[in-house]
């Protein structure tokens, strides 16, 4: 049985939010809940969850606040959050699981899923100290991705990201260094999450970071050369919105 407990400072969320765990799952036990983050922290002590549903903002302050107050995080955790299209990028970029309010089934059933087919807490604590590295870099240089690999994760600079290629639904990568990384996400997912203004889709297979843009050929009907020295063509869809951008940076 998997301890559960839920942080959450809307009664009426709350409610909903246990009935749902209650309906879909026969192996989560809810142990206690809690509304505040000086609540959370005495009941994450006292009950030792497995699991615990985290809402992002609390009345005294948000659940990092409470993350960086505890010694340990021995314990998974799926966020919750109703805005802040930073913090959902932050959640994506570092591979934690976080669901969208109001919550619907569907969300939950697949995030709680992912936590039970995850067996290591260590890779999980991690994750939410990197999240919460990226969250207070904001748009800082060094913010980094989480790429999944058949390791494990590789953690990427996106500053260090020249370009992305998609091939059916993988992504070919294409780092700085001369790396290439092949990751099983679509381009779709990368260009969700990766700086806008900074990163363009000149193509359905192609999404390029302009700060390694080196020159726009209008030949051919337009294409790309970028620093590494590919050279990409740009759909004529895209082109004149693609030049608009370039010519504000």
């Amino acid at each position: 049985m998997i301890k559960c407990l839920i942080v959450e400072d809307d009664s009426f969320s709350r409610e909903i939010l246990k009935d749902l765990i209650e309906e879909n799952f026969e192996n989560l036990s809810i142990i206690s809940n809690a509304s505040n983050i000086v609540e959370a922290k005495r009941e994450i002590i006292k009950h030792q969850p497995d699991l615990v549903f985290l809402d992002v903002e609390l009345p005294d302050g948000n659940s990092f606040d409470l993350l960086e107050k505890m010694k340990q995080l021995d314990f998974q955790i799926i966020f919750i959050t109703s805005h802040d299209n930073y913090a959902i990028r932050a959640f994506k970029y570092s591979a934690v699981d976080y669901i969208l309010k109001p919550i619907k089934t569907e969300a939950l059933v697949k995030a709680v899923q992912k936590v039970m087919n995850r067996r290591r807490l260590v890779e999980n604590q991690f994750k939410i100290e990197f999240l919460m590295n990226n969250l207070a870099k904001s748009n800082d240089d060094n913010a980094k991705i989480a790429l999944p690999s058949s390791n494990g994760l590789d953690f990427v600079k996106v500053n260090s990201i020249i370009r992305c290629r998609a091939e059916s639904n993988y992504t070919h990568i294409y780092l700085n260094g001369g790396e290439e990384l092949i990751i099983s996400r679509s381009l779709k997912e990368f260009e969700e999450i990766l700086p806008q203004g900074i990163f363009y889709r000149i193509h359905k297979s192609h999404l390029i970071n302009l700060h390694y843009l080196k020159k726009f050929v209008k030949h051919d009907g337009g294409y790309v050369v970028m620093e590494d020295g590919e050279m990409i063509s740009v759909a004529s869809r895209k082109k004149d919105k693609f030049l608009g951008s370039v010519r504000k940076m």
